[in-house]
């Protein structure tokens, strides 16, 4: 724990002699704690305060300020939206895998970024699965649908039934193109991934789809027809 990490937050009875001790508590503004773990036992026990709405912590291990709404603790600066959750970067490869738990029941909703930096050419394809524990989904169980327009205008409109992956773009290129996919509640074991997104370079794609098992997945494996350099972003949408 830090210098000014505490244990407890406590309260003080009528004629108690306080010692400079008790005093470097209460005047050290915020409560600090180690983790949210540290921070729940400080409240509610023998000479404790009694947990309530609007008190403030923070936490050491996100480094993080929380507030308390009468029922949950809150991260203080935030509005519903996007929470950061991961990223990475990848070198002239042909398949990238997130690691395991990166969708997590934290968020019921995932958007996910990716932007090819280099190492395609013009018609090359980028696909992708659900992952399980980690493991790429290779099975033929995904119903997709994707559509583009190329540069010089052309609709191309193409279908994924049953397939072992689903499309995202074709035109990943030399100098790059991007791509954000919201994916829709799958840590839910009872329900199936679905997801819809765009993206594109020297024209535009639009996609959706969904993954035909009822199971939880927790991250996507991206596959490139040409060996690739770029990264991904993962955020989580925020309910509160």
């Amino acid at each position: 724990m830090g210098a000014n990490a505490v244990t407890s937050v406590p309260v003080y009875a009528a004629g108690e002699i306080l010692t400079a001790a008790n005093l470097n508590i209460t005047n050290s503004g915020i409560p600090v704690f180690a983790t949210t773990v540290t921070r729940d036992a400080a409240f509610g026990g023998a000479n404790e305060k009694t947990l309530a709405e609007g008190q403030y912590a923070y936490i050491e291990a996100t480094n993080t300020t929380q507030y308390y709404d009468g029922s949950a603790w809150q991260p203080v600066g935030t509005t519903p939206g996007l929470v950061y959750v991961t990223g990475a970067t990848f070198t002239a490869q042909t398949t990238v895998g997130m690691a395991a738990g990166v969708f997590t029941s934290t968020y019921k909703n995932y958007v996910v970024l990716l932007d090819v930096t280099s190492g395609g050419s013009g018609d090359s394809e980028v696909t992708f699965r659900v992952n399980n524990a980690g493991a790429a989904r290779t099975a033929a169980n995904y119903y997709a649908a994707r559509t583009r327009v190329n540069s010089g205008g052309t609709v191309t409109t193409t279908g994924y039934n049953a397939t072992t992956s689903a499309g995202l773009i074709v035109g990943a290129g030399t100098t790059g193109d991007g791509v954000s996919i919201n994916v829709y509640d799958p840590t839910n074991a009872s329900s199936y991934t679905s997801w819809s997104g765009h993206g594109g370079f020297q024209g535009f794609s639009t996609f959706g789809g969904m993954y035909n098992v009822q199971e939880a997945n927790d991250g996507l494996t991206f596959i490139f027809a040409a060996s690739s350099t770029g990264f991904y972003r993962v955020y989580g949408y925020s309910e509160s």
